[in-house]
């Protein structure tokens, strides 16, 4: 579990390179909901169980900073696109766009929560819907997602999903999302690697045939 450091005067100023990042996705993400009204936009959290470290492949990475936490969170994304329409591949406009950022607890208390080798991580992620989907996704969150996190093929890892509808506040939901980049030691961190702190869907073509094996 991550340990919160309480310095109560301790306060550390937002990075200008993180403000920026921001406002560029609060542009991008309400410059595509006013060109497409046939979406809607959600606060979607992914909690995994496990994040298996492969140490042939990142022996001095953090564990929830690997390839893998993506890896498991795009499996997630494909299996529950599959389930929003039988022809979802066909139509590619359809495909879920979503802006995904990595987290660990406590970030949103202190910039100065700590994190270790141990920590699991989770995703928040802005997802815009297609109407046409609204009524499948909307079954999904009144289910707790439980047909994805009970899936033979995904249990082992998801634990949870929550989604719910962002009405009013964009930029704040932007930055609930993104606020591990400027985690006081993530910053640290982030200088010195090029790990991948948010990722982006739709998918490309070879992801479309995987998505399309799963129906």
């Amino acid at each position: 579990m991550s340990k919160v450091i309480n310095k109560k005067d301790f306060k550390i100023k937002e990075t200008k390179v993180y403000t920026d990042i921001k406002n560029g996705y609060t542009y991008s993400i309400q410059s595509y909901l006013n060109q497409h009204p046939e979406v809607k936009p959600y606060l979607t959290t992914f909690r995994f169980n496990n994040i298996p470290l492969n140490h042939s492949y990142c022996p001095y990475q953090y564990k929830f900073l690997t390839n893998l936490t993506w890896k498991f969170y795009h499996k997630v994304y494909i299996h529950l696109a599959s389930t929003l329409s039988n022809n979802i591949t066909r139509k590619p406009y359809l495909l879920p766009r979503t802006y995904d950022f990595l987290d660990v607890d406590h970030t949103g208390k202190t910039k100065l929560a700590t994190f270790t080798e141990t920590t699991i991580p989770h995703i928040h992620s802005i997802y815009l819907i297609h109407d046409k989907l609204l009524d499948k996704f909307h079954s999904h969150i009144s289910n707790e997602f439980q047909s994805i996190t009970n899936h033979p093929s995904l249990s082992e890892h998801i634990r949870t999903i929550h989604a719910e509808p962002i009405t009013t506040d964009l930029p704040r939901a932007v930055s609930y999302c993104s606020k591990f980049y400027d985690n006081y030691q993530a910053r640290i961190i982030r200088d010195k690697v090029q790990y991948e702190f948010y990722h982006q869907h739709p998918l490309g073509k070879s992801d479309l045939q995987i998505l399309a094996n799963e129906r």
